[in-house]
């Protein structure tokens, strides 16, 4: 495990390596090119832009065998390290971005489609009906709403109207600090993609990022409320493995080019 956690920690400080400041003006180069309706009415502009985003996410490791048998209905593959499949429950708080501040929450598997990563949304959740219709008008990834709550950055819990789902908390904050700026081929596909069509692409961000191992002997603790969602992480093997968070992250989002109007 400990082997795991160093060349996954190798990885993602990859995905992060530095590059030069002027990345941060992402904005000025991708304007806006046009607006998306939903059908509530609201407006998005595209790409959609994030001037403040804070995310939490702990990721853990799958059987890639389980993971495999599962993805492979929607014609993708786990993307595996040391024979692990890796998973993540993420927290997204958006602070200030094209349709107001809202949180997101999703469960993905890190997978390959087409020889590219891509991020495969098996469940989401979202604090603002519009930002829920976007997941899923737009994207292709169904979200349910909820209320998403974020304590000093080290608290988390995401609960339904029908009950809490899951809440994680980590006993300190993680320590290794990387502040970066990146352009990511990393895309994504939601379950209501057939054809396993790539949905969109954040193509430029910048901002902090701390990351650590998940200790449960130091106080770090997932609980899983949710029936549903603790009997298929219990079926794939699910092992809280490496904890990140990114603090005052600017990011671009593109729409995929037919769902453009």
């Amino acid at each position: 495990m400990k082997i795991l956690l160093v060349i996954f920690t190798l990885q993602i400080f990859a995905f992060s390596r530095a590059l030069a400041l002027d990345t941060c003006a992402a904005f000025e180069m991708v304007p806006h090119e046009g607006v998306w309706t939903l059908t509530n009415g609201a407006r998005v502009p595209y790409p959609t832009q994030t001037r403040n985003l804070d995310s939490y996410i702990l990721f853990g490791s799958l059987s890639a065998s389980r993971a495999a048998e599962y993805l492979a209905p929607h014609g993708l593959k786990p993307a595996s390290v040391a024979g692990r499949a890796l998973a993540a429950l993420s927290v997204y708080d958006y602070k200030e971005s094209d349709v107001g501040p809202f949180r997101e929450s999703y469960l993905v598997f890190l997978t390959r489609h087409n020889g590219k990563l891509a991020l495969f949304h098996e469940l989401a959740w979202s604090s603002e009906e519009t930002t829920a219709l976007m997941s899923d008008e737009i994207w292709g990834i169904p979200s349910r709403r909820a209320r998403i709550s974020v304590d000093a950055g080290t608290s988390f819990a995401v609960a339904t109207p029908q009950g809490p789902v899951f809440e994680m908390s980590w006993a300190k904050k993680p320590v290794l600090h990387n502040p970066f700026a990146h352009n990511l081929s990393v895309y994504a596909v939601g379950p209501k993609d057939k054809d396993g069509r790539l949905k969109w692409s954040p193509i430029k961000s910048c901002g902090g990022a701390s990351s650590g191992s998940f200790d449960e002997a130091r106080g770090d603790r997932l609980v899983v409320h949710d029936k549903a969602l603790a009997a298929l992480l219990t079926r794939l093997g699910f092992k809280p493995l490496f904890k990140e968070l990114a603090r005052g992250q600017k990011a671009i989002q593109y729409l995929p080019e037919p769902a453009r109007r």
